[in-house]
């Protein structure tokens, strides 16, 4: 186990990690400052959190961007722009690129404040146009990158997000799996990777599951367990979110703030 953590496997997995490991105490504070993929590597295995760091400053962002309106005094709103300016001027700029196509989401948030757009929102050949059109993207993006981008990706799947988001589904165990799912998802996303990687570097020695019915029993089991494990990240932790977002929201209700 400890050759396949040093990257033995690693071009039989197609894993995306630093090898050697990052373990350095420098890539750890790194992460712990959304840093990954600006200053620093992702901290061992955990590869798919180089997405972490995007997601943070864009929720940096966007609330210094609605300060600008909502902040009442102008020293508040030059300081909020000043902030906002540096930020996107240290950035690289595919952060400012991304930022815009995240923004693609809160533009279809407004467009459904409408109650016209909800209209066109419901129709079911809105529906078929919009997953037409996402799909087809996302084929086109993995042979035609010029066509294909992550601009016109975005746009797309924004679009198709307008039609679902304003569509009631009436199967009710589907919608509460779904919303079980997405209760789990952060989690998941979380701590999916160094779980399997542990499973797969101690289990399976190096070798591709082959398409076999044993196999996709294999498969289905790694796959249960990694949500089972998610699941049980999310009760130890995330689900005490909402009592600190209680208890922050009321220790900064109580503070008077003059701006």
């Amino acid at each position: 186990m400890p050759a396949a953590y040093h990257g033995s496997f690693h071009e039989i997995y197609h894993l995306s990690f630093t090898v050697p490991l990052d373990l350095r105490w420098q890539t750890l504070l790194g992460n712990a400052f959304f840093l990954q993929t600006i200053y620093s590597n992702c901290f061992g295995t955990n590869s798919p959190l180089w997405s972490l760091a995007y997601e943070f400053w864009f929720y940096v962002l966007l609330p210094l961007v609605c300060s600008i309106w909502f902040v009442r005094s102008w020293a508040g709103r030059l300081a909020c722009v000043a902030l906002l300016s540096l930020i996107v001027w240290w950035l690289p700029l595919y952060f400012s690129v991304g930022w815009a196509i995240f923004l693609l989401g809160t533009g279809a948030f407004l467009l459904g404040r409408s109650e016209r757009a909800r209209t066109l929102f419901r129709r079911n050949d809105w529906l078929v146009f919009t997953g037409v059109l996402a799909f087809c993207s996302l084929a086109i993006s993995t042979r035609k990158p010029t066509w294909g981008t992550d601009c016109a990706v975005g746009i797309a799947f924004a679009l198709l997000v307008t039609s679902l988001a304003w569509r009631g589904n009436p199967v009710a165990w589907l919608t509460k799996t779904a919303v079980g799912l997405s209760e789990i998802s952060y989690s998941l996303y979380l701590f999916h990777f160094p779980f399997m990687a542990f499973v797969v570097f101690c289990f399976f020695g190096g070798h591709k599951l082959q398409p076999t019915p044993v196999n996709w029993l294999l498969f289905s089991g790694l796959l249960t367990g990694t949500v089972l494990f998610g699941s049980g990240m999310w009760w130890c932790f995330e689900r005490n979110t909402p009592r600190l977002r209680r208890w922050m929201e009321s220790f900064t209700m109580s503070q008077s703030h003059p701006w």
